[in-house]
């Protein structure tokens, strides 16, 4: 009996070490199934965090590649703008040239139009002074003419032709 009692006692701590061990591993099925399920999670997380760093890695690499070009176009840029300030540095010295030269060019002009009035007066007095010395003269000669020839008498149209002609010298 006592070996009877003994062994389901044994019996009854087996059954209950048994059920004690079902349930250890069903717990422990529940959690790797937990843990299988939270891997895969985390497979999946780490796949999208995979893919989005290549997609950023390849999005880097266009902005890099972008930024390299645009830095080339900016040196190409700034080297057409350094020319074109040589340019216009150039062109406000030839402007200024220019501008020193028609100065000279007008007082010149200026000059020669004084130059050329002064003659112009100088011309108008000889010609008056030429005028008075032909009438002058032209007076004397008829008066010597006059008294080479006392009172011969021309004719009325001849005398006033010749003081027309006078009038015209």
């Amino acid at each position: 009996m006592e070996a009877q009692a003994g062994q389901a006692a044994l019996a009854g701590t087996l059954e209950r070490l048994e059920q004690s061990v079902i349930a250890q591993q069903e717990r422990e099925e529940r959690r790797q199934s937990r843990w299988e399920e939270q891997l895969a999670k985390e497979e999946a997380a780490q796949q999208a965090v995979i893919e989005a760093l290549t997609v950023q890695s390849d999005t880097m690499r266009r902005l890099e590649q972008r930024t390299a070009e645009r830095e080339q176009l900016a040196e190409g840029m700034a080297a057409r703008l350094e020319g074109q300030e040589k340019l216009y540095q150039k062109l406000i010295e030839q402007l200024e040239l220019q501008h020193v030269f028609h100065e000279t060019v007008i007082e010149r002009l200026e000059a020669q139009e004084a130059a050329q009035y002064k003659v112009t007066r100088q011309l108008d007095s000889l010609k008056e002074a030429l005028y008075e010395r032909c009438s002058f003269i032209i007076d004397s000669m008829k008066q010597l003419f006059h008294s080479f020839f006392p009172k011969r008498g021309p004719k009325p149209d001849r005398q006033a032709a010749e003081q027309k002609q006078s009038v015209s010298l």
